[in-house]
């Protein structure tokens, strides 16, 4: 049973939240960076702006400042695990059925597992204290290395672009790098 479990959590690299960045030209794409702990590679997720939102809204300011405001649907969840005397354990990302999609399975304590959007999953892993996680084949797909430089990143979101069909989007970033270059 224990090497099973280390065998598990050889399979998954450790996430944490880096930044967050929006497109320069149009101010409508969004891109949350998670960086492996102690490596030198990260996932580049792209956002809604309503998952921006909630991210921002109650990811980062501390929880004192968000109990100022009221509980939140996260918050009244957090407490209703722990009256049911449970935790959460980890929150793993997971790909979506859609390209350049994720979503979220949280475990928690006694082997109970919940699917969540991506953004709800990575508030409840800030809000629980729980570490965040990807499997290996999904980081080793779809990483870059952090250590990126600017056009780079703006190449990878091109390339993003194109696949997701958004043209104007593309000849945004195209533009961008054509400035870049001289």
């Amino acid at each position: 049973s224990a090497k099973i479990e280390s065998d598990m959590q050889e399979s998954k690299i450790k996430l944490d939240i880096g930044a967050i960045t929006a497109s320069q030209e149009d101010g409508r794409s969004f891109l949350l960076f998670l960086y492996q702990e102690g490596g030198g590679r990260c996932l580049t997720i792209p956002l809604a702006p309503s998952d921006l939102h909630a991210l921002l809204t109650n990811v980062a300011p501390k929880r004192e400042e968000r109990q100022k405001k009221g509980n939140t649907i996260y918050d009244l969840f957090a407490q209703g695990l722990s009256r049911s005397g449970l935790q959460l354990q980890e929150v793993e990302l997971v790909r979506g059925e859609q390209e350049n999609s994720f979503s979220t399975l949280l475990k928690l304590s006694e082997g109970e597992v919940m699917e969540a959007s991506f953004a709800d999953g990575i508030i409840m892993a800030k809000i629980c204290s729980a570490p965040i996680y990807v499997g290996r084949e999904v980081m080793e797909r779809y990483a870059l290395s952090s250590n990126i430089d600017a056009a780079t990143l703006l190449k990878h979101q091109l390339k993003e672009a194109v696949k997701r069909e958004d043209f104007e989007e593309a000849y945004l970033i195209q533009q961008r790098l054509e400035r870049m270059n001289g």
